[in-house]
């Protein structure tokens, strides 16, 4: 079948998921399961229905490490097309924003993380991570990203398309 045939169940996943640094470390999480189960990676999950993306990283990290962070900017986009049983073509999205330390000390929910922490950079190579969460360590960390930019639509394009809220980047 073709990708575009109406017919098809077809959706979207979004995900958000930060990179906080702090102190020369950088905070990780260890999954209970899933994917990335026995490795270190970003914290983060999916976003919630009337969620801001800036919101659902917050709340992410929060939820998965106990650390309070402020969205900075959105710094890698990663997008891939996969076949789920249930849900048939599956485009799944996962935004990747750096985020400021704001307060908090790392520690685990263990219902989705087994343990959260800061790592220092000396001792990134001691732990297993996921092969995505080492690439953006090892060569996109310092990428300036796309900031949050102050623009809002006007009255009557927010009244037309009943926005909720709306977030533009660049």
């Amino acid at each position: 079948m073709s990708i575009l045939n109406s017919k098809e169940k077809r959706c979207h996943s979004l995900g958000v998921g930060g990179f906080c640094f702090h102190d020369d470390k950088v905070l990780l999480v260890m999954h209970t399961s899933g994917a990335a189960q026995n490795q270190w990676c970003q914290p983060g999950g999916y976003v919630a229905v009337g969620e801001s993306l800036t919101e659902a990283i917050e709340r992410e990290i929060l939820e998965e490490t106990g650390v309070k962070t402020k969205a900075t900017n959105l710094f890698v986009v990663r997008h891939y097309n996969r076949e789920s049983r249930s849900r048939g073509l599956v485009s799944d999205i996962l935004l990747l924003y750096r985020v400021e330390y704001l307060s908090g000390k790392p520690k685990t929910d263990l219902d989705e993380v087994e343990e959260a922490r800061f790592i220092p950079f000396s001792e990134i190579d001691d732990y297993p991570l996921t092969n995505l969460c080492r690439f953006i360590i090892e060569n996109l960390i310092k990428k300036p990203g796309l900031e949050l930019l102050d623009y809002n639509p006007p009255e009557e394009v927010v009244e037309k398309l009943s926005l909720q809220k709306y977030q533009l980047y660049g």
